[in-house]
């Protein structure tokens, strides 16, 4: 994307922050709206501002609860950087744990479970599978699996959670 085009994006990402801030969340809708507008002005979707707008357009809805809402721009977030970055890549792992987090509001626990499965996968990947960070993506997998009635499963990854390191203080 041409830098000159990329410009008005930010003072409208900027605003849907603030908007967001103050839960004014028709503004927040308004502003994110109009920028991911401006980042789809470049054909395709190889520009990394139009993920950007569309994890802010979720997140507007992610704090109204409206995870159905949040979804598609979050699975759509996820395809585009996964095309841009690969799925084992930092930036496409950030987007793929909001849609885990989405999934499991609106879907089923098959779904949800198979969304943490490719997020643990790609965080083991960048983290490596000791590492703390993954904590988050093992115990929404845990809960899934709970769900789905697969308790040794998710009884073993609760344990691996147990058993990292904790970081020093």
């Amino acid at each position: 994307m041409d830098p000159a085009q990329l410009a008005p994006c930010i003072p409208l990402q900027l605003l849907t922050s603030n908007a967001l801030a103050q839960k004014e969340y028709a503004a927040a809708v308004d502003y994110g709206t109009r920028a991911l507008a401006l980042s789809e002005k470049e054909p395709g979707d190889t520009n990394p501002e139009i993920s950007n707008c569309l994890r802010m357009m979720a997140e507007v809805y992610r704090q109204q609860q409206a995870f159905d809402k949040a979804k598609p721009y979050l699975a759509r977030a996820v395809s585009i950087n996964e095309r841009l970055y690969g799925a084992m890549d930092f930036h496409a792992v950030i987007p793929m744990y909001a849609l885990c987090q989405a999934e499991d509001h609106v879907d089923g626990p098959e779904v949800t479970e198979a969304c943490y499965r490719k997020l643990l996968a790609g965080m083991e990947a960048i983290y490596g599978p000791n590492n703390p960070a993954t904590a988050n993506a093992l115990h929404g997998y845990a809960q899934s699996l709970r769900k789905l009635g697969k308790n040794d499963e998710a009884a073993k990854i609760e344990e691996r959670v147990k058993s990292m390191p904790t970081p020093d203080p």
